[in-house]
């Protein structure tokens, strides 16, 4: 096959066409929506593009719509579904398709949410493990690094929180069980799903193993290590406790009443030219 002069296109698309659909249907399985993007049509309203994972959609179905920044699935009704700009009565599993919603805020929709049956029950995450695969690093991996998670239409940012114990740090081809944690919003995540690491030119790939839900968001400053001193103050505190007593010192020389300032050697000669002198001759001239 020539892409200059088109050699073999012929027969490429009629392989194509003998190849079967991939992968096996998962239509038996409750709904499952991944929320791709959202937009807002003239007369429709709310509208989101994604894929349909798992089960089958219907124009007038309710499911669930999350999760928010905190945590909570809203029930939302699909009015009409469209695929490639043709209303059609349902969707199925592998199948992409526009849903337009009703009575949903646009603003309250973003990339990385899902649609879901109601009988899933799901609930929002902060943390879940995964296995992962550093495939290029130019340095080294540590706890508290920062990477872009990809998974599905999930697109934000995590922090490695925790590490196995015999592992310090993470190089290009190494593998390790890691703990991970959302920076911006919780997200639905599901065991067995393919992840994607990407920060600049360093690439990772994994799968989740654990998804807790009861686990809440990482808190940076509780889990901070602090180094401590003789008098068991961290020192963080101590440069607080000194900026603190640099304020009181500074306002209290503010509050004081300003003392007289030393005459220098010149001023003083010419107080006593001044004002000594003629004192002096008056004096003389009145005794005498």
């Amino acid at each position: 096959m020539s892409k200059g002069t088109g050699a073999g296109i012929d027969r490429l698309k009629a392989l194509l066409n003998r190849v079967g659909p991939g992968g096996k249907g998962r239509d038996a399985e409750p709904a499952r929506y991944q929320v791709d993007d959202e937009f807002s049509v003239p007369g429709i309203g709310t509208v989101v593009s994604g894929t349909v994972v798992s089960g089958r959609i219907k124009a007038g179905d309710t499911l669930l719509l999350g999760p928010s920044p905190t945590g909570e699935f809203t029930p939302t009704q699909v009015r009409t579904i469209e695929r490639h700009r043709l209303p059609v009565p349902f969707v199925r599993s592998q199948e992409m398709a526009t849903l337009a919603l009703r009575k949903t805020d646009r603003r309250d929709i973003r990339r990385g949410m899902v649609m879901l049956a109601k009988e899933l029950k799901p609930r929002a995450v902060w943390q879940f493990d995964a296995q992962l695969v550093i495939l290029h690093h130019p340095t080294t991996i540590k706890r508290g690094y920062q990477t872009m998670v990809h998974c599905g239409c999930i697109r934000q940012t995590a922090r490695i929180i925790d590490m196995p114990a015999d592992v310090r740090s993470l190089r290009s081809g190494d593998a390790a069980v890691c703990r991970f944690s959302f920076v911006r919003c919780p997200e639905y995540l599901e065991p067995g799903e393919p992840l994607v690491l990407r920060e600049g030119r360093a690439r990772g790939v994994g799968c989740v193993l654990a998804a807790d839900p009861d686990t809440p968001p990482y808190d940076k400053s509780k889990h901070r290590r602090q180094r401590h001193d003789r008098d068991g103050m961290s020192r963080r505190a101590r440069r607080r406790a000194r900026k603190i007593d640099r304020a009181d010192a500074k306002a209290g020389a503010a509050a004081a009443p300003a003392a007289a300032a030393p005459l220098s050697p010149m001023r003083r000669w010419l107080f006593i030219l001044i004002w000594k002198l003629p004192e002096a001759r008056h004096d003389e001239t009145h005794y005498s």
